[in-house]
């Protein structure tokens, strides 16, 4: 997975904010993700820690004072803790997180609809369930959620389920949500349309396996297990649906093994080469 911040500088940063020595840190800090102002991380034990700017309860501690210090994120409603996750990322003034149970939850702010929990917008300053498809039910009910991503500087959400199909919702304003409408916010999650613009109900897990998804400003990106990059939205000549990446001179974008995107993409390829390009406003 790539990091906008590198897991060295976030190991850095937690150090200095914290004081804790580094023997101790590596023997609980598992992984991190660190968003516009806040830091989310996970331990050794699958717990989820936050620390950074609260001002929009993106931290999920039940407050808007920000911390300087990590701190538990809690669990839904406020009780306990949030346990067991094994995917999680820190957005723009929003959070994500997924359990072993493949169970999705979202905190922080709400005003485009990035956190799934239908037309009323009201932001979260605990974690909660997202909506399923349509508001029926929660999404992960049927099928694990495996990956999720907050975005970089944005305001939607993606996940992606253990049967390789991925849903978006939030802003929608430039077919970043991938489900051709012209709809501007999505408050509930929706399936990502395939790349063919004249089927109906056939969804890019139909045409491809996707392992990751990632949520820029205006675009989204997505990468298959057959290392093809998709992506929607800004800067796609298909808008709101997908379409596979090419290289300069019209070949496809092959062999990637890691994706991330912000205003821009970066993919890094099986050879280790790193490719990047620019979507224009």
């Amino acid at each position: 997975m790539i990091y906008g911040k590198t897991l060295s500088i976030a190991i850095v940063y937690i150090l200095v904010i914290n004081n804790i020595s580094l023997a101790d840190l590596c023997l609980k800090l598992k992984d991190v993700s660190g968003g516009e102002a806040h830091t989310l991380a996970l331990m050794e034990d699958n717990t989820l820690w936050a620390c950074g700017s609260n001002g929009d309860k993106q931290l999920g501690l039940g407050s808007v004072t920000g911390t300087l210090t990590l701190e538990q994120v809690k669990g839904e409603n406020g009780v306990g803790f949030l346990q067991n996750i094994v995917t999680f990322d820190a957005g723009w003034f929003h959070s994500l997180a997924a359990d072993e149970n493949g169970m999705i939850w979202a905190w922080g702010t709400d005003n485009a609809g990035q956190l799934g929990n239908g037309s009323n917008e009201e932001d979260k300053a605990y974690p909660f369930k997202v909506l399923g498809v349509g508001g029926i039910g929660y999404l992960g009910d049927t099928v694990p959620i495996v990956y999720v991503s907050a975005g970089r500087s944005g305001l939607h959400s993606l996940a992606v389920d253990s049967a390789g199909f991925v849903y978006a919702w939030g802003l929608n304003s430039e077919g970043q949500c991938g489900n051709e409408s012209q709809d501007s916010t999505l408050q509930v999650p929706d399936l990502v349309h395939d790349d063919d613009p004249q089927t109906s109900g056939v969804y890019l897990g139909d045409v491809a396996f996707i392992i990751q998804a990632d949520a820029g400003v205006g675009h989204s990106i997505a990468l298959d297990d057959e290392g093809y990059v998709w992506h929607w939205g800004r800067g796609s000549s298909t808008g709101g649906y997908p379409e596979k990446v090419r290289q300069a001179g019209g070949a496809l974008l092959t062999n990637i093994i890691g994706i991330s995107c912000c205003d821009y993409s970066v993919a890094v390829d099986e050879y280790g080469n790193v490719w990047q390009w620019q979507y224009s406003n």
